[in-house]
């Protein structure tokens, strides 16, 4: 009970440090946003997702973006954020958990401000619905940047043991990317081939990405009992 009871404290913490970013994170994605919306016209611009070929919503950008900046996340989880609890007298095991608590619990308030957003969209400049939020959208959502999440925080550990591993980890993390795509239906752009797409299957969808998570958390788990702070 003791031992759930720091690493929910350290998750509640982490809950707050990393939501500060994502407030700032939100808050410069709709500037940016906006501004484009009213800036760019004004001068007869167009830019990629508000061109006329490629017209795009506030919404959808932004739940195409919110992965990449879990990533990011992610690659700091293993800087100064754990330095700062190791030299608390924080353990990495309390770290470990407390640290998938938190962002299991951020990934699940950022699919629901964008849910929130979609709507505001839809009132607000009459934006017709094209991917509403279902059950299968929300999971994907959820999972996508929890995952990305667990991705930068593989490659910046496999870094810290040596560099052959860190490239190591950065190709099994592209690979993990490409499956990922594959089971949600995602085209997959490769070198050789433009791309390739497979259909979308709801049980192979939740039950491959599940597993991929599952093997991520384990390899984590493994790596953080022998990270080493450098000072």
């Amino acid at each position: 009970m003791k031992q759930q009871s720091k690493s929910l404290s350290v998750g509640v913490h982490l809950f707050l440090t990393i939501g500060h970013w994502m407030i700032y994170y939100v808050i410069f994605f709709l500037v940016a946003m906006l501004g484009a919306y009213v800036i760019l016209p004004l001068f007869d611009l167009q830019w990629g997702p508000l061109s006329e070929e490629y017209q795009i919503s506030i919404t959808q950008a932004f739940m195409n973006s919110a992965h990449i900046f879990f990533f990011v996340c992610g690659t700091l989880s293993m800087g100064g954020l754990i330095k700062y609890y190791l030299s608390a007298g924080i353990t990495r095991k309390d770290y470990y958990y407390g640290l998938i608590i938190s962002i299991g619990a951020l990934s699940i308030l950022l699919t629901g401000s964008a849910f929130v957003l979609q709507l505001l969209e839809n009132v607000v400049f009459s934006v017709e619905i094209t991917q509403p939020f279902t059950i299968l959208v929300t999971v994907q959502l959820i999972s996508k940047m929890f995952f990305y999440f667990l991705l930068g925080w593989f490659i910046t550990t496999a870094f810290q043991k040596n560099v052959w591993r860190g490239f190591g980890s950065i190709i099994v993390s592209g690979a993990m990317i490409m499956l990922f795509s594959a089971i949600w239906g995602e085209p997959i752009n490769l070198p050789i081939i433009d791309s390739i797409q497979f259909s979308l299957s709801y049980l192979l969808a939740i039950s491959g990405t599940v597993i991929l998570i599952l093997i991520l958390l384990s390899i984590l788990n493994y790596l953080s009992k022998y990270f080493v702070v450098k000072a």
